[in-house]
């Protein structure tokens, strides 16, 4: 006879063959990464989402307080997390990315950021973070430095220039909207010194002093330069028309005098 008991039931069967293949997948996910297996989460602050953050090709997006995803990547070498705002409130968001042990290796707050082995900068000269800042949060505002190009979509942006700060670099700011007072910018060198700022407005950095001007500086000089701040002692002066009075003394006749120009023509002379 048989009986319920004895029949196949397919929902349990079903079941068996979706926890195996939970199982399954999920030892096969982590068995695939070789390199370097590490979360990294978006959050909101507000928590009504937003932001979007990109590892090495994998796509986070946020629509509450967080999200995460896990990556496989190479830490051996230099890693970009690209963050990009998706509303008008990016201040809100940020981010971490933690590794296998727990650890915080990389995070930031509406902006973008690196991880992994970054050092080992090539630059020879000077290498400076340039940072475009928006103080309502909005972004807006271009700054460029010597062909470098940073445009800022939330509460700031930052990029690394590499610049020859014995020479004068130009910093050229330009408004993208009618909110141009809200930004400002600020350059910081490699031992973290802010060495350049400002807002809504162009500026230098580096070796900017204006080369001197050579000339006379002697306003009674017939050659005087008024745009002179460097004397380079090339004055010359014009000879004064003065009267020459010769008194004799005891003994005239052991005297003589001779008296030139300028152009050292004998005027005049005398010989006792």
């Amino acid at each position: 006879m048989e009986t319920n008991f004895n029949k196949p039931n397919p929902k349990r069967i079903l079941g068996y063959l979706m926890a195996f293949a939970m199982v399954f997948f999920s030892f096969g996910a982590s068995a695939q990464c070789t390199l370097d297996e590490v979360t990294v989460t978006l959050y909101d602050s507000y928590g009504d989402g937003g932001g979007e953050i990109t590892v090495d090709g994998n796509v986070l997006t946020n629509t509450g307080s967080s999200n995460s995803m896990v990556v496989c990547v190479d830490l051996s070498g230099c890693v970009d997390i690209t963050y990009a705002s998706t509303d008008s409130w990016s201040y809100e968001n940020s981010w971490d990315v933690v590794d296998a042990s727990g650890a915080v290796i990389a995070s930031g707050a509406d902006a973008s950021g690196q991880m992994g082995s970054c050092g080992g900068s090539s630059c020879t000269l000077d290498e400076l973070t340039v940072t475009l800042y928006d103080s309502y949060g909005d972004g807006g505002g271009e700054i460029t430095v010597d062909g470098n190009v940073l445009t800022n979509t939330g509460s700031s942006n930052s990029m690394v220039v590499c610049v020859d700060l014995s020479g004068c670099v130009d910093i050229t700011y330009a408004s993208t909207d009618s909110w141009s007072y809200e930004n400002s910018w600020d350059v910081v060198d490699a031992s973290g010194a802010v060495i350049a700022y400002g807002a809504d407005a162009s500026g230098q950095m580096g070796n900017c002093a204006p080369p001197p001007v050579l000339g006379c500086t002697d306003s009674t000089a017939t050659n005087y330069d008024a745009n002179a701040d460097t004397d380079d002692g090339s004055c010359v002066y014009p000879c004064a028309d003065n009267a020459v009075v010769y008194t004799a003394g005891s003994w005239s006749a052991e005297n003589d005098f001779t008296i030139t120009d300028c152009d050292g023509n004998v005027l005049a002379s005398m010989t006792g």
